[in-house]
């Protein structure tokens, strides 16, 4: 349990960054550190499973191309458009 500590403790100023570039919502990083421990918990297991290591990498691609998408999509407008009052 150790290591699935040390990997939370790496993770977490990735996570702060997403949150204040506005890519992802608090609720939605939460859910992220919630799935990733539990990733890393089943790969600490005495002998863990091939499928373990396929299903967190599609995952983290998963998670990846959404980042990808939301950050192309703010740099498309930089600044967001007033209301028309």
């Amino acid at each position: 349990m150790e290591r699935v500590q040390f990997e939370q403790e790496q993770m977490l100023a990735e996570l702060k960054d997403l949150g204040e570039k506005g890519l992802f919502s608090s609720a939605e990083i939460k859910q992220i550190i919630q799935r990733r421990t539990a990733f890393e918990t089943a790969l600490v297991r005495r002998v863990p499973n091939k499928n373990d290591y396929l299903r967190y990498a599609a995952y983290e691609m998963g998670l990846e191309a959404l980042r990808r998408k939301r950050a192309a999509r703010l740099s498309a407008f930089p600044n967001p458009p007033l209301p028309l009052v």
